[in-house]
């Protein structure tokens, strides 16, 4: 009887396993930067009269051939985008959520600053098995970001 139980609690067990479960997600796509103006004040702080109000961006991506507003109000950056304080407290920064759609090879987000100033972000994407990793970033066609670059964080000056 013991016998029974002992090889019925293996079969269980071998039946059980499967080849094809993927462990492990990862998801890196976040793009930082901090926006400067040309006498160096920041763009992002709320404290300056001059800041992008983070209310008024908008995040536009190109896919397809089609720009669509981004808009996800089941998330907590409903907008793609994040403002906050550097942990030096130096600066403020955005985080940028942007287009990954693998329809593009290098996808394309609008930055919509204001009605008046839009800016474009192009990624690469290294994309294997769970795992999408923003590798390289374009802004406004200048790589500010590739692997050999070890500061993720880049300043933008308007």
């Amino acid at each position: 009887m013991m016998k029974n139980a002992v090889l019925v609690c293996l079969c269980a067990l071998f039946l059980s396993c499967q080849d094809d479960v993927d462990c492990c997600t990862n998801i890196d796509v976040g793009v930082e930067f901090t926006v400067k103006s040309q006498a160096g004040v920041d763009l992002l702080d709320p404290a300056s009269s001059d800041a992008f109000s983070e209310d008024d961006i908008w995040l536009y991506y190109l896919v397809d051939g089609e720009t669509k507003r981004y808009y996800q109000s089941n998330l907590d950056a409903a907008r793609g985008i994040t403002v906050y304080q550097n942990s030096n407290q130096q600066s403020y920064v955005i985080d940028v959520f942007p287009n990954t759609a693998e329809s593009e090879e290098f996808p394309v987000t609008y930055i919509q600053w204001n009605e008046n100033d839009t800016d474009t972000l192009r990624c690469e994407f290294e994309r294997t098995g769970n795992s999408t990793v923003c590798t390289r970033v374009w802004f406004n066609g200048e790589l500010k970001r590739d692997p050999s670059i070890a500061e993720r964080v880049f300043e933008v000056t308007k």
